[in-house]
């Protein structure tokens, strides 16, 4: 993975010959380089302030390498576990320099290209650019050399440290790399034949993107098999740990690829298998993959994958389908059959259950039945059951937290089912309400009242107040209550009402008929008249016997007085 020439150079012994020749160009002020300098119409003299910038790019490349020769002189010399903190210090200068050349040649080039003559610095920027390589060569083989693959065996805190500074490293190693493309950018601008340094660079770009395209197939392949340790090991926080770990290792590598792929790109290099393997790892879509080689090749692959998958495994799958919906359809009629079953039960069994709990019933054990099916239909396309029911033990917790209210109904619903305090067809008072139980479920109660109204009551309401049933006892007593006069004959009303009373055909004998004076009122002695009914002829006999009473009370001249006072006036002498 070493680029060939230039970038294989040794630094030192080329670096003492560039400073010779920097100090001899400085001094003559004459123009070195192989290239010919490129020709400019009347070019413009240097002003004091470019000069000055110029002088001092210059002398920050120069400070510089005095700065990496000063830190390798004193590598030499300094204690064995000082040597990491020199060797850092020793890399950083060497990127540094790196910019400090690019940033010099860079800034000579805009000048002359704004028309400035620049002479007595080109060809400094030239020798700057052509030894370029075996700078940017050394710093990279600096930061590679320090770079080393974590132990899968050591700890996942141990792990986290080695990874942070493993994509640190490769951070610096493209932060080099693009310095080296900006430097052939300028080579090109004073004419510098760059073909040599490209194809190295080519070459060595191939390399990284082939290594951490490998290196991110292995890492998904790891987040997988880290993954199913979980689930046979939910509960182990150093595997938990590594997982994290690797899926953030996913996450960095696929970061560097990019970048890898970002710089291939600049040196028109083709990285549509890359790109779609970026796509595919992390579905992360960005400006590079809208184009349409990457789409069609996705597409095309993702095809073939169908495809393939057709090919294999298409008659296994229509076959576990096919039994799949053959055990779906079995359950179906068999959970109709269970359903007729139960209720000829229910019908046929001496316990007298409420409509709601035969409905509820039957319905339970149809849909067991039916859900028994599914699962068994899912076991058999390969769906494994364990997981499954977990996740929906978890839904339905958070379903129920959610529905608190509903479940408050229901549960007042279930209360009312085993304690029947009325049934569909019952006229109840409840919650405020009073009619005829039109509907229950084991939410609401629906109830229609006498003027023909439907409404629905939440069982929370009704199960929370008093329930009045009429309708829960098979027979009923009408209370009636008659006013006479003072002047009527008491026998004679209590005749009259017996008469009454004994002649309508829906009057029980059993229990028998009460009627008695019940209080000498304000403007009326009054009788109370109670006889028994059938629940369902309350209201016939209720009505019956107000208009009769008052048709005999007319014809017997018995009256039927109201509400009198008497005002008494005395009159007072005057004197």
């Amino acid at each position: 993975m070493t680029p060939k020439n230039p970038c294989n150079s040794q630094p030192v012994s080329g670096w003492i010959a560039i400073n010779i020749l920097l100090a001899i160009v400085f001094l003559s002020g004459g123009v070195v380089g192989a290239q010919e300098e490129v020709s400019q119409d009347d070019p413009q003299p240097l002003t004091e302030e470019i000069a000055a910038e110029l002088e001092m790019r210059r002398a920050r490349v120069i400070e510089q390498r005095k700065q990496i020769a000063s830190i390798e002189e004193r590598f030499g010399a300094i204690e064995e576990r000082f040597k990491s903190i020199l060797g850092a210090r020793l890399d950083i200068a060497w990127i540094r320099l790196l910019e400090e050349r690019v940033a010099f040649a860079e800034y000579a080039a805009d000048q002359e290209d704004a028309g400035f003559d620049i002479a007595v610095y080109r060809a400094a920027a030239i020798s700057v650019l052509e030894s370029q390589s075996g700078v940017a060569n050394t710093a990279w083989q600096r930061v590679r050399a320090k770079a080393t693959l974590p132990s899968e065996d050591s700890s996942a805190a141990q792990q986290a440290a080695e990874y942070s500074r493993l994509f640190e490293q490769q951070r610096t190693t493209d932060t080099i790399f693009e310095m080296f493309i900006a430097s052939l950018d300028l080579s090109r601008r004073f004419g510098i034949d760059t073909s040599e340094d490209e194809a190295a660079l080519k070459e060595v770009l191939i390399d990284r993107a082939t290594n951490g395209s490998v290196f991110l197939e292995m890492s998904l392949h790891n987040v997988i098999g880290l993954r199913a340790g979980i689930d046979v090991l939910p509960d182990d926080a150093e595997l938990k740990a590594k997982v994290s770990i690797a899926e953030s290792r996913v996450q960095e590598t696929a970061d560097a690829l990019e970048r890898i792929v970002a710089m291939m790109s600049e040196m028109e290099l083709d990285t549509t298998e890359y790109q779609q393997q970026l796509l595919t790892a992390t579905g992360a879509i960005t400006t590079d993959v809208f184009n349409f080689k990457v789409i069609g090749n996705l597409l095309s692959r993702w095809g073939q994958s169908i495809v393939d998958v057709v090919a294999d495994d298409g008659p296994t799958f229509v076959f576990r389908l096919l039994i799949f919906l053959l055990i779906i359809y079995a359950f179906r009629k068999l959970a109709v059959i269970v359903e007729k079953l139960v209720n000829r039960g229910l019908s046929s069994s001496k316990i007298h259950l409420s409509q709601l709990l035969n409905r509820m019933i039957t319905s339970v054990v149809s849909n067991l039945v039916l859900i028994l099916g599914v699962l068994i239909a899912l076991s058999q396309i390969g769906i494994s059951l364990g997981p499954l029911l977990a996740g929906l033990g978890i839904a339905g917790f958070v379903i129920g937290f959610a529905l608190q209210d509903t479940l408050s109904n229901f549960a007042s619903g279930l209360m009312i089912l085993f304690y029947r305090p009325f049934d569909v067809g019952d006229t109840v008072e409840a919650g405020g309400v009073f009619g005829k139980v039109n509907h229950m479920s084991l939410v609401n109660t629906t109830f229609l009242t006498f003027d023909n109204q439907t409404i629905i009551l939440p069982n929370n309401l009704v199960w929370a107040g008093v329930i009045k049933n009429v309708t829960a006892q098979k027979k009923r007593r009408v209370d009636l209550v008659f006013g006479v006069g003072y002047a009527d004959d008491v026998p004679k009303v209590e005749q009259v009402l017996q008469e009454i009373v004994a002649g309508h055909e829906k009057i029980l004998d059993d229990p028998e008929p009460l009627i008695k004076l019940h209080e000498l009122g304000d403007s009326s002695v009054n009788f109370v008249v109670r006889p028994w009914v059938e629940s369902d002829d309350y209201w016939d006999v209720y009505w019956d016997l107000l208009r009769t009473v008052k048709i005999r009370f007319d014809e017997e001249g018995i009256s039927i007085p109201f509400p009198q006072r008497d005002v008494h006036l005395f009159g007072q002498e005057t004197t």
